[in-house]
């Protein structure tokens, strides 16, 4: 897993955060040197917009599967 600093996600890129667990990014939109980003997360399949420099998401490496 590697820390997401602001402006690191792209749609698709699966994200773990230390509250929500795994979730998917469904969108993306630039604000200034951030990014605010939508995420269905599969623990509560809630979706929440998140400022990504603030948010304490981990970008799930692609080829570990997102499993520890």
């Amino acid at each position: 897993m590697s820390r997401v600093a602001g402006g690191g996600l792209k749609v698709g890129d699966r994200v773990r955060h230390p509250v929500f667990g795994d979730g998917l990014v469904l969108h993306v939109t630039p604000r200034g040197a951030d990014q605010a980003v939508k995420v269905s997360f599969a623990k509560d399949g809630t979706q929440r917009l998140l400022l990504a420099a603030a948010a304490r998401l981990e970008r799930l490496d692609a080829d570990a599967g997102g499993k520890r």
